[in-house]
């Protein structure tokens, strides 16, 4: 068991470069990580896991950060994770939106890791 227990890391992006090298970070620190590409399929994963964290990118195919965290609500769950939202190219209104549907808070892209 990783340090975020049974209860693993959610990552939301498009650009698998990206998701693997926070993948890498987490797993390297203990962290159980899961995957998707969008938010219709992450939506997916929150039903069947009890998620700890979501890092959420904003633009991506087939459902975007803004309508993924939207819809967040409508799973019911017995404990929404927190949602960190991570952008390059986000205007301030976009931020603004993901912070007013529930966003922790927001980080600009590129992320540098380190560790």
């Amino acid at each position: 068991m990783g340090k975020s227990g049974s209860h693993p890391v959610l990552i939301v992006d498009d650009d698998p470069a990206l998701r693997t090298l926070v993948k890498t970070m987490l797993v390297k620190n203990g962290f159980e990580v899961v995957e998707a590409d969008h938010g219709k399929k992450a939506l997916e994963i929150m039903q069947a896991l009890d998620v700890s964290l979501v890092i959420l990118d904003i633009f991506m195919p087939v459902m975007d950060g803004v309508e993924f965290l939207a819809q967040l609500p409508t799973l019911k769950l017995a404990r929404t994770p927190p949602v960190i939202v991570a952008s390059g190219q986000a205007r301030r209104t976009e931020i603004q939106q993901c912070m007013n549907l529930g966003a922790a808070f927001f980080l600009s892209k590129p992320v540098t890791v380190t560790g």
